[in-house]
């Protein structure tokens, strides 16, 4: 065979992008410059005007601060832990019940009429999905951990069906 059809290189890209971004959350709040509480709301420079944040990137700031002072590089290096935990545990949700259902109807010879219109939905992005769903909660009116477990719950059912059917299929 050929070596060069054997590489697959949108699986190393992917894999060493995603060992990068588990590497960035172990040892982001080691290395982030400034800690989680600090705020800098007023800025006053030796020879200048004061300046009230949010505030555009600088030396002493790479990514700026936000409205309340915060330094953005530290706030992502310290909330990354969370993405990554939350886009795993979405991943092997998908991957559980998917690989469950489509093996069993692979199995059993059952029809799979359901999952081709759910596979539908795949065509609309998430993101919308989630914000349709969660419009009728206002901002802070679910405790964060409801919200976190709605998206997860709702990434998770819409990512089902690609996966049953990846498995039903071979």
């Amino acid at each position: 065979m050929n070596k060069e059809k054997m590489f697959n290189w949108p699986l190393w890209i992917g894999g060493i992008l995603t060992s990068c971004f588990i590497i960035l959350a172990i040892i982001g709040p080691w290395i982030a410059p400034y800690e989680i509480t600090y705020e800098k709301i007023l800025d006053h420079p030796p020879m200048g005007e004061w300046k009230v944040a949010p505030a555009p990137p600088s030396e002493e700031h790479w990514l700026g601060r936000d409205r309340l002072g915060r330094d953005i590089l530290s706030l992502l290096l310290h909330g990354l832990k969370y993405t990554v935990f939350i886009t795993l545990l979405v991943a092997f949700v998908r991957l559980l019940f998917g690989f469950s259902i489509g093996l069993y109807q692979g199995i059993n010879g059952k029809p799979v009429g359901w999952r081709f219109s759910l596979g539908y939905l795949g065509a609309i992005p998430q993101i919308i999905l989630l914000y349709v769903i969660l419009l009728p909660f206002k901002y802070g009116e679910l405790p964060i951990w409801q919200a976190v477990l709605i998206q997860v719950i709702i990434m998770a059912l819409f990512g089902i069906p690609a996966v049953s059917g990846a498995v039903h299929q071979r």
